[in-house]
């Protein structure tokens, strides 16, 4: 069921479920910069479209306005990831003509007294990250994405920013000017998903981020080597290798990595695809599943995998906005000799929806998707789609 999350006042964001907690962006008249909160779903689940987020469970998260009174009115964010135990929070700060600055902080912060320099630590190892993520749990350390002087995006390195000194432990680094890396966790949080990206071509590699941090204490890669070797050194497989006119999209549900992908027809639409996580680890060259191929009429642009199916967001006939899930079929697990088959939902629309894009979704274990809608018409409106309902 597709239904619209009502926003209340205009300036505050519809809110969005993450592990035990909603969360939502404030502003006000007075406080015109975005406040991100947080309140519990425990028995609050009425509250749900009163993004207005009032009441005593309300925690407050990161509050722009009194960063601006701290640190400068010249400040904004450009990343914001919480951990998966939702008690620490990590972000990426810019000022103008300065490099980014990465700050930890300790949730719930204090929603009456004004930010203080203490509350704010700032990893100073991780200065110039252009993007992070947390590694596992907040005690396996960040994961960064790290720009070179000419500010392209060009190593992955982890940090333990509680250590005394914080160390960078560099995973890799990208000598070739053209191509661009990105790292992130898997949003089922059990591997990390580095991404290779030309103008024209694109690669893939994924690793669990428990033997990620076992090998980033046990050994320190080459980074005069190739950066498949670099990667393989730090416990990486490669899920996609590289290829021209490849656009790949990864992320993993245990037992399978999954990869909405052109690569069997570069340059031409995107298919589902998915690979043992087993089998990536063994060493052996991937050997990708077909998943769903959509008929000659449909093209997917993007991909959420949940516990719950593999969402997919494109347009059909290239101009109408398309929205379904994938499932395994369970009949399949009837027999032991059957093959595995995936049926196909899709979503109903509102009829003056003419652009379709799906929201971050972080919530892995959720059953409620995040979509925006829109059309020239209509200014975007978030809605709430529960693929259990389908």
């Amino acid at each position: 069921m597709l239904a619209a999350s009502r926003a209340g006042a205009s300036a505050t964001s519809p809110p969005e479920g993450l592990g035990r907690y909603w969360y939502a962006t404030e502003q006000t008249e007075s406080r015109p910069l975005p406040h991100y909160v947080r309140f519990s779903k425990d028995g609050t689940e009425a509250r749900r479209d009163d993004s207005s987020c009032r009441g005593p469970l309300k925690e407050s998260v990161l509050d722009m306005n009194a960063l601006v009174e701290v640190l400068g009115a010249d400040i904004s964010l450009r990343d914001l990831k919480l951990s998966s135990c939702g008690r620490r929070a990590a972000c990426i700060l810019e000022q103008v003509g300065q490099r980014s600055q990465v700050y930890l902080l300790w949730l719930p912060a204090p929603r009456l007294q004004p930010l203080t320099r203490p509350e704010l630590r700032r990893v100073r190892a991780l200065e110039g990250a252009v993007a992070l993520d947390w590694l596992g749990d907040a005690r396996q350390g960040l994961c960064a994405t790290l720009a070179d002087a000419s500010g392209r995006a060009a190593g992955v390195a982890l940090c333990d920013p509680d250590a005394t000194e914080a160390v960078l432990t560099r995973i890799c680094q990208e000598p070739d000017p053209a191509v661009f890396v990105h790292a992130a966790r898997s949003r089922d949080g059990s591997a990390l998903v580095v991404s290779r990206l030309g103008k024209a071509s694109s690669e893939v590699w994924i690793g669990g981020t428990d033997e990620i941090a076992r090998q980033a204490k046990l050994r320190i890669p080459n980074l005069e080597s190739s950066v498949g070797e670099q990667l393989r050194a730090c416990g990486f497989s490669v899920l996609v290798p590289w290829q021209r006119g490849c656009e790949t999209y990864a992320d993993v549900a245990q037992p399978w990595a999954y990869a909405l992908s052109n690569w069997e027809r570069a340059g031409e639409g995107m298919c589902v695809y998915r690979t043992s996580m087993e089998a990536l680890a063994s060493g052996r060259p991937p050997q990708p599943t077909l998943v769903y191929r959509p008929p000659e009429e449909e093209s997917l642009e993007d991909i959420v995998v949940t516990r719950h199916g593999i969402v997919l967001c494109g347009r059909r006939r290239a101009v109408t906005p398309m929205l379904c899930v994938v499932k395994e079929n369970e009949r399949d697990g009837e027999s032991p000799t059957s093959t595995t088959t995936w049926v196909k939902q899709d979503v109903p629309l509102p009829p003056w929806a003419l652009h379709a894009s799906l929201g971050v979704n972080a919530d892995f274990e959720s059953s409620l998707v995040r979509v925006k809608l829109s059309s020239p018409a209509e200014l975007e409106q978030a809605w709430d789609w529960d693929v259990e309902l389908e």
